[in-house]
């Protein structure tokens, strides 16, 4: 059953007095916006199953609201000079039963639901709640809003060129803010409306089609073979029979370029000599020279090329004569530092040694492991420093933390001192935090003699293994 609530609006009619032209440092009188009621619905319940829930809902600035307590929606339109970014839903419901805002939403009541930054974004959904021998039930209830007018929106990101790893490895997005014109999508139940974009190239009048992402509110272009960084281009919104044409003209911008090994775990894989090695990240651009720069505090420092393969891809490879180790290897865009990683180089897949090291007590481990720690190390004594063993350690799948988990020890050694530290066993929430990744944390002796110190860990059944590329500084 579908029950109408409709809103009328009262207009204050004001009477302006004939008078001179005011002077411009006194403020002309302004006419009264009008006033919105909030009219209560007239209620029809012909069927049980509508009893003992929401009773009424009213919307204030609302031209028409539609509640379905069949389907449970209630269809919100709108006005074209409603310009708030919230909506604010009354509720009303029957004894016993009560909407429960969510914590982190300030303005929510039990009696009122608040619909944020509905423009463009998905329905919402509410619950309301009744006890039931203390385990409460529920119906959900979802709002659509329709917004009538002319579409009008403005951009809030420049157009950023970033790589994709499908072809034609490369899109565009830009974030932009609907004002008018667009409620939610969809508006209504069953609605197919999309809102698209395009891309116009004002010299060839070509365009290249997008579509609006809801969730992120972001539109993207990925047919972008056409499109080059010089050319100046206007965008298009499309939403049904609307129709909207920014007015400034916009040129492309290439998205900071970024690096990674690809499809490489460097928690558990070494990487190999005299082999192909893809770098995926991007936006590269084939014009431009790409170089790798691998050090060591204990080998000689080289320069790689990098080869263009496509926007999202490079590839290189380590010589053949390049000895084991733990390495510093750093993508360059000409001067330009992109991104530095620390790898074990072996064609031994899993040569023991150290993965990452870092000074500060880590609130997310997963953090730690996308950047290389600074080049000069260094610790204070009595202070702890973590580190990650190569291979990693992981536990079981949702598995407990296990305080008795055994990790290596540390060694720290130069001309002058030696000294072995054992390991506090530390744990943190790795990829979807369904994997505990144990780390140790060493706290520095308070004689150690301070100076640069060689870093490696010490396992109960390998001596041999990989020193750090850098020295640490015990100061």
């Amino acid at each position: 059953m579908k029950k109408h609530i409709h809103f009328t609006y009262l207009i204050l009619a004001c009477s302006l007095l004939t008078c001179k032209q005011p002077d411009r440092d006194i403020p002309k009188t302004r006419p009264q916006p009008p006033i919105i009621d909030k009219v209560d619905a007239v209620v029809k319940v012909d069927t049980v199953k509508n009893l003992g829930w929401l009773k009424s809902v009213k919307v204030e600035g609302a031209t028409e609201v539609v509640m379905d307590t069949v389907e449970k929606t209630i269809l919100v339109t709108l006005p074209p000079n409603f310009t708030a970014d919230n909506l604010f839903i009354d509720l009303e419901t029957h004894p016993g039963a009560v909407y429960e805002p969510n914590s982190w939403d300030k303005l929510s009541t039990p009696n009122r639901v608040e619909v944020g930054h509905f423009r463009g974004a998905e329905p919402i959904v509410f619950d309301v709640l009744r006890p039931n021998n203390g385990h409460p039930i529920g119906k959900s209830y979802r709002v659509y809003v329709e917004c009538t007018g002319p579409l009008t929106a403005v951009l809030t990101s420049d157009l950023m060129l970033h790589p994709s790893r499908a072809e034609p490895y490369s899109t565009v997005q830009a974030s932009l803010e609907l004002k008018s014109g667009v409620g939610t999508i969809p508006e209504k139940p069953g609605s197919t409306k999309r809102l698209t974009s395009k891309l116009i190239n004002l010299g060839s009048g070509r365009p290249v089609q997008g579509l609006y992402g809801v969730p992120v509110r972001t539109f993207f272009i990925e047919n972008t073979t056409p499109l080059n960084l010089a050319a100046e281009y206007t965008i298009e919104l499309e939403y049904g029979e609307k129709r909207f044409v920014f007015p400034d003209i916009q040129k492309l911008k290439r998205a900071a370029p970024i690096a990674a090994p690809y499809e490489l775990n460097n928690l558990f894989n070494a990487l190999p000599r005299n082999q192909e090695i893809l770098l995926s990240g991007g936006y590269f651009l084939a014009n431009l020279n790409y170089r790798v720069k691998v050090e060591s505090m204990f080998h000689p420092s080289q320069w790689l090329t990098a080869k263009y393969t496509n926007p999202s891809m490079l590839t290189f490879s380590l010589p053949s004569g390049m000895a084991d180790g733990s390495y510093l290897i750093s993508l360059y865009e000409g001067e330009y530092l992109v991104k530095s990683f620390v790898f074990n180089v072996s064609n031994d897949a899993k040569p023991k040694g150290i993965r990452s090291v870092w000074t500060e007590s880590p609130s997310c481990v997963s953090c730690v492991l996308q950047d290389a720690p600074p080049r000069n190390l260094s610790i204070q004594k009595g202070k702890p420093v973590f580190i990650i063993p190569f291979p990693a350690i992981l536990g079981s799948f949702y598995g407990a933390f296990d305080p008795n988990q055994r990790l290596p020890d540390l060694e720290l050694k130069n001309g002058q001192a030696n000294m072995v530290i054992k390991a506090k066993t530390r744990a943190g929430s790795y990829a979807d935090a369904t994997i505990q990744l144990y780390y140790g944390e060493y706290t520095i002796p308070t004689n150690l003699a301070s100076g640069d110190y060689e870093a490696r860990l010490i396992y109960e059944d390998s001596k041999n293994t990989i020193p750090f590329w850098s020295h640490i500084r015990i100061d």
